[in-house]
């Protein structure tokens, strides 16, 4: 029976919208092995902080790490139905530019989001009132009407359930940094910890999505 302590880190937003309930499942499950999960969006080198597994989203996984796919994880782009009722429609992604749009607002590039559909790319510029690098708060701020906004999907999935918000633009892909393959990293090597290697099984089983 595996049992020790394992400590993980991830990005706050999936850690609590996509990690939580898999790792309180695993915990019901295995009773001898405790989890210290370090919740960060900062990157956490597992060498120098003593962490056993980092979740990170990339399409590139660092070398020297061994990565393992948990789930896909997209930008998509939402407004609320109060806000779609009040001004135009948006079927391009360049009608974009008569409304108001929540960006990220990390990098100077955050203001011009760029769709792909097919070969079609288009790169728009957006404005808006409102700028906020926390995907739970610019939902939020969509929500209540302020604007057209982009979230990961798993932070959207039980707004947009809900019918609090409308997906936009749902044939286009938003061309993003902040999307990719969400990778379970951690140190090769010849042996792996029970607790760690049953930790990581669970993981990938819990997060990846099930095929239609």
């Amino acid at each position: 029976m595996p049992k020790g302590r394992v400590r993980i880190s991830a990005p706050k937003a999936f850690s609590r919208h996509v990690l939580q309930p898999v790792l309180l499942d695993f915990l019901a499950k295995y009773p001898a092995v405790d989890v210290h999960l370090l919740v960060a969006d900062r990157w956490v080198d597992p060498f120098r902080e003593g962490v056993d597994l980092v979740i990170r989203l990339t399409d590139d996984p660092p070398q020297g790490l061994v990565a393992r796919a948990l789930m896909p994880v997209r930008q998509i782009v939402l407004a609320s139905p109060a806000y779609l009722t009040a001004h135009s429609p948006v079927y391009m992604p360049q009608d974009l530019l008569g409304h108001s749009c929540l960006a990220i607002g990390e990098q100077e590039r955050d203001s011009r989001w760029r769709f792909v559909r097919g070969d079609d790319n288009v790169e728009v510029a957006v404005t808006g009132r409102y700028t906020v690098n926390h995907s739970e708060m610019r939902l939020a701020a969509v929500e209540a009407g302020l604007g057209i906004g982009c979230v990961p999907d798993f932070v959207a999935g039980e707004a947009l359930a809900a019918g609090r918000v409308v997906r936009l633009l749902s044939d286009w892909s938003v061309d993003t940094n902040y999307q990719g393959m969400a990778y379970l990293l951690f140190a090769g090597s010849r042996y792996t910890a029970p607790k760690v290697r049953i930790l990581i099984d669970h993981l990938v089983a819990g997060c990846m999505p099930t095929a239609a």
